[in-house]
């Protein structure tokens, strides 16, 4: 589960959330619909520890998102794809899926059950 609790983050002047609060279950998918510029993306880059919110808490699995040291929260916890432009072109899905795994040690089968979980999932539509 990740949690969020009274997320704020602000761009010089430009306040993106404020007091936001939020938890996403584990094995449930999730779309973040909004205008450009409403913080989708500052959101995703906060769960995914590439940027720092003003203030809250984020918490995975009932840890402080702060606690857990980036090599740790990267091989363990998550695995992070960036919007289009930081896909490999040429490659397949399974293939750019297959980067969320790099330096994680985990088991052939076990992998394959999570990328076929994170593939029904993708609509091609």
């Amino acid at each position: 589960m990740i949690e969020l609790r009274n997320i704020k983050k602000s761009f010089d002047e430009k306040q993106v959330l404020t007091n936001f609060n939020y938890q996403f279950e584990r094995g449930k998918s999730y779309a973040l619909i909004g205008a450009s510029g409403s913080g989708k993306t500052t959101l995703l880059n906060i769960i995914g520890k590439l940027e720092l919110a003003n203030d809250g808490i984020v918490k995975i699995d009932e840890k402080d998102l702060s606690k857990i040291k980036e090599q740790v929260y990267f091989r363990d916890y998550v695995g992070y794809l960036f919007q289009n432009y930081g896909l490999i072109e040429n490659e397949s899905i399974a293939e750019n899926l297959e980067l969320a795994f790099t330096g994680k040690q985990i088991n052939k089968a076990e992998k394959n059950k999570q990328m076929l979980s994170a593939l029904t999932k993708v609509n091609l539509d």
